[in-house]
């Protein structure tokens, strides 16, 4: 199921709430962690995450093994996993404060 159907779903059953269904972090973090596919991703939007889940993995399994094996991490290397921890960071933030905003107040 694309993020499209579930976002149509959920308006359909009346939660229609845009910071909630906002993937624009989504978006940025993808980007930045696969830049390569940067043109791909702003033709399709958040549906082409789905797509890029296998290669996501192998890249963190990839930078895992080379940590673990004691390979050394250019600066380039190391600013890149550093720019995605923020994003990662910032996504989170939104979600939790999107979810916070769209809960019922009783």
């Amino acid at each position: 199921m694309t993020f499209t159907s579930v976002k149509m779903t959920m308006i359909k059953n009346g939660l229609n709430k845009p910071k909630l269904l906002d993937q624009s972090h989504l978006i940025n973090l993808i980007t930045t962690a696969l830049p390569h596919h940067t043109a791909y991703i702003q033709k399709h939007g958040e549906d082409a995450a789905h797509y890029l889940l296998d290669e996501l993995e192998q890249s963190i399994l990839r930078e895992l093994r080379a940590m673990i094996s004691g390979a050394d991490r250019d600066d380039a290397n190391l600013k890149l996993v550093a720019d995605i921890h923020s994003r990662v960071e910032a996504m989170q933030q939104a979600t939790v404060q999107a979810a916070a905003e769209a809960a019922p107040i009783n």
